[in-house]
């Protein structure tokens, strides 16, 4: 197979900011741990639970857009929401995704590097 040509590359430039919005291979359904929260020692990490850290992150910085009562959701998808722990544990591997690798939301600004610590523990050992 040949190479892409240099006037290709726009082109999958595009095609890739297209599959950016596109569901992230394994979310959702598939309930595998990525290799980064296999790897996390559960055993030694803090323990870290919905009631006691986790609820309160989604409530300060993902509910303004992912609530099931928020009116405006600036564009997040009707059926994402973090409600509740149930929610959290269903789009686990897309809060990973989203939050500690591409770092794209919350889209107010980023977590803290303490919360993210603590958010990648809680998605690894707290659901």
């Amino acid at each position: 197979m040949r190479p892409p040509s240099m006037r290709s590359w726009p082109s999958l430039l595009l095609l890739g900011a297209c599959l950016k919005q596109s569901p992230i291979p394994g979310d959702d359904t598939d309930t595998s741990l990525p290799a980064a929260l296999e790897a996390v020692d559960c055993v030694n990490a803090p323990a870290v639970t919905w009631e006691g850290w986790a609820e309160g992150m989604m409530r300060t910085h993902c509910q303004g857009c992912h609530a099931s009562t928020t009116p405006n959701r600036y564009g997040a998808p009707e059926d994402v929401t973090f409600d509740s722990e149930d929610n959290a544990r269903h789009y686990r591997n897309r809060i990973y995704q989203r939050t500690l690798v591409d770092e794209d939301m919350p889209p107010a600004g980023g977590l803290s590097e303490d919360d993210k610590t603590l958010l990648t523990v809680y998605l690894a050992c707290g659901l």
